[in-house]
């Protein structure tokens, strides 16, 4: 019972957190105007996403409908008016994930009956705002010395691998190959000695960032608002609590928009300007990167963003501190 779509709106694309207009126009033909007695009208979304090995659908409530009782005699142009909610997704096609949205008008008669339905796609932009986003005061994380411990007591384990992964193999080949026993001493050998040569390589790597952070009594990257709109900078903070005095090489900031689990796009690296000898003690500067217009806005669980700081330090491993970041599906205006 669908028939082309009647639907006109007054502006193309709309924009998250503005007025969406436009009219319905019916004729004398119009399936079930004769019975209709109201027609609603609402924006629908549909995200789509990769689970796996299938694809998922999550239905998208663009916010509350219209519903209009004009008299339904003879042709006619109904307007409407719905107001878009500023934090919907706008529509996104991406690798693992895509968002469209949809205009659906339905007439229905007085017992509620749905008569005839129409939608027409729409492209919902990201919307604007005249205003910054309201600044936070992130509080210091406390530090605490069994950062340092608990980091040195985890390499208990990749010392244990080092030497049990090899000894198991090397038995497991002298005993279970019968046929001919030199050549499994030989591969249990082979791997034992690979194994071994892991283990080292592991078990070097994570002495080196556990000597970076026994360094650290506490270390956190805080935003100082709770969402950034698309267009605008985010401004976070890096608190850091020195155990002894370091000296930083460089400092560098990226933001990362991430779809489920895969990477779609990096932002930066920024320099990052902080002070080059951080002495022992509680330290705290301000970091900012700017957010394009054409950024993947977070939503859910779905469009995630992280922002990362690394400190490139004398001696020592790099430090990176970590935070999500909420993109706002709106843009700044240019202040006048």
């Amino acid at each position: 019972m669908n028939a082309p779509s009647p639907l006109q709106l007054h502006t193309s694309p709309v924009r998250t957190g503005e007025k969406l207009r436009g009219e319905l126009v019916l004729g004398e033909t119009t399936h079930g105007l004769s019975q209709a007695v109201r027609v609603t009208i609402r924006a629908r979304g549909q995200l789509d996403y990769d689970d796996t090995e299938t694809k998922q659908r999550e239905e998208l409530s663009g916010g509350p409908g219209a519903t209009v009782h004009p008299p339904f005699k003879g042709e006619g142009r109904i307007p409407f008016e719905l107001s878009l909610a500023r934090d919907l997704p706008p529509s996104y096609q991406g690798k693992d994930v895509q968002i469209a949205w949809e205009l659906i008008a339905t007439l229905h008669s007085a017992d509620g009956k749905e008569l005839t339905r129409w939608s027409q796609p729409i492209q919902l932009e990201p919307g604007r705002t005249a205003h910054p986003p309201p600044r936070l005061e992130p509080s210091t994380p406390r530090g605490s010395s069994l950062t340092a411990t608990s980091t040195w007591g985890c390499l208990l384990f990749p010392l244990l691998g080092c030497f049990s992964i090899p000894l198991c193999m090397l038995s497991g080949n002298m005993r279970d190959v019968s046929e001919n026993p030199a050549h499994g001493r030989i591969a249990g050998i082979i791997y034992g000695v690979v194994s071994v040569i892991a283990g080292v390589v592991i078990t070097w790597w994570i002495l080196g960032k556990a000597r970076t952070v026994s360094k650290f009594k506490a270390a956190a990257l805080k935003p100082l608002a709770e969402r950034f709109p698309l267009g605008s900078t985010a401004r976070l903070r890096a608190f850091v609590d020195l155990t002894t005095p370091l000296t930083v090489r460089k400092a560098r900031l990226e933001l990362t928009a991430y779809e489920m689990l895969s990477k779609r796009r990096t932002v930066g690296p920024v320099p990052v300007d902080v002070p080059v000898h951080l002495a022992a003690g509680p330290h705290q500067f301000d970091v900012e990167i700017p957010i394009p217009r054409d950024f993947t806005p977070t939503f859910k669980t779905h469009l995630k963003a992280h922002c990362t700081l690394t400190l490139e330090l004398e001696g020592l491993d790099d430090m990176v501190l970590h935070n999500p970041l909420e993109v706002a599906p709106e843009v700044l205006e240019a202040e006048a």
